[in-house]
């Protein structure tokens, strides 16, 4: 396929979807799945919003119960996503999920740093800043969106 070809045809591809009607979101699905992904973003906004307000130590506390709830689940994680994608093995993916749940920095990144000099001082401070989208790779999902 050319180019030409390839841009005609998703060319076709948008203006079908454009032309189609929206269809009313269905309810709910739990686990973090949405209908669309702007709902998925309204979502992760409304979260951000309220994690923004928290305290460092909140935050801490945030991360370790993640650490918590998601460790007897990387096992499961592991096997879902190789059986998804047919992909690599579980014994590996459990692997890459546990070193992306134990070794993803959490609040100790966010230090603040001063450097003064003969032109004045700087200051950084780290802190959220919004929220990022991500396409996940079929190799690596889950231990992409645990990270």
């Amino acid at each position: 396929m050319n180019t030409s070809e390839l841009e005609t045809l998703i060319r076709t591809i948008l203006s079908e979807q454009l032309t189609t009607p929206a269809q009313t979101p269905a309810q709910p699905q739990g686990k973090g799945i949405f209908q669309s992904v702007s709902e998925a973003i309204d979502a992760a906004h409304q979260a951000f919003l309220r994690y923004q307000q928290c305290p460092l130590k909140t935050r801490s506390a945030i991360i370790s119960a993640m650490r918590q709830e998601l460790t007897p689940l990387l096992a499961t994680l592991a096997e879902e996503s190789a059986n998804e994608t047919g992909m690599g093995n579980k014994e590996d993916k459990f692997l890459k999920n546990k070193a992306a749940l134990d070794n993803t920095p959490g609040v100790e990144d966010l230090t603040t740093t001063a450097l003064t000099g003969d032109g004045g001082m700087v200051l950084f401070e780290y802190s959220p800043f919004g929220v990022i989208g991500s396409v996940a790779p079929s190799t690596n999902p889950t231990e992409t969106i645990i990270n």
